[in-house]
């Protein structure tokens, strides 16, 4: 299945959005099967329709994004830390749902995507959406640093 979805992931061109989203959740399944993991679903009618919206996990668990995209039904995206992203079948998932990874280290690189790339196309007229999906899932593994805390709050207060 990984070179499956490297292919698919380094070709977007020749496979849509959603065809790249179904084997992202064929997998998913395929995982949940063989570990045993059952996944139940609550509120998503409480979702928005139109525009996009963003999703956190309530904790940062190696299933919380899966479970999101496996029970999500339109396609969605991810923001995640750039250090956890480049681990095998990690990286396949992120460049298939063609997510960005966010460097801690480099302020000017996370502003540039929590405020231009993850900003919906519903929200303002002239913003345009880079990720492939208006649905995004922010993954952010951040530390207990104060000055990485502060930081992270000031990008998002601007």
């Amino acid at each position: 299945m990984i070179p499956k979805m490297r292919r698919e992931a380094d070709h977007p061109e020749k496979y849509s959005v959603e065809e790249r989203y179904a084997l992202a959740r064929h997998v998913i399944r395929l995982m949940k099967v063989t570990g045993g993991i059952h996944t139940k679903s609550y509120g998503t009618e409480l979702l928005p329709t139109e525009g996009g919206y963003m999703m956190y996990p309530n904790h940062q668990g190696k299933y919380d994004a899966l479970g999101i995209i496996y029970t999500h039904r339109e396609p969605c995206s991810l923001v995640m830390d750039k250090a956890k992203s480049n681990t095998i079948l990690v990286r396949e998932f992120v460049d298939l749902l063609q997510g960005k990874r966010l460097d801690k280290k480099d302020v000017r690189q996370a502003l540039t995507i929590i405020r231009f790339e993850v900003s919906f196309p519903a929200s303002s007229s002239s913003s345009i959406s880079v990720l492939s999906a208006p649905v995004v899932i922010f993954l952010p593994r951040i530390s207990r640093s104060r000055r990485i805390l502060a930081s992270f709050s000031i990008m998002v207060s601007v």
